[in-house]
């Protein structure tokens, strides 16, 4: 997967946005359905997004903003 287009769907689904207000890491299945995402294709994106912006993963498969860690 190219990384230009996963980052054009995350910001796409606004998920930056959606993290930043939950005020906290969110699992995959919450922001699935706050963004009317499937969960397994999602899960898939988040994680060949790990290790770069606009996402990274916190502890129990919680995901947060870029630069943040709860």
């Amino acid at each position: 997967m190219q990384v230009s287009q996963a980052v054009y769907v995350v910001a796409k689904l606004n998920m930056p946005t959606m993290l930043d207000e939950a005020g906290g890491p969110l699992p995959v299945s919450a922001l699935a359905e706050r963004c009317g995402a499937h969960i397994e294709p999602l899960r898939r994106l988040l994680r060949a997004l790990a290790a770069r912006p606009p996402c990274g993963r916190a502890r129990y498969g919680r995901w947060f903003p870029a630069g943040r860690q709860d």
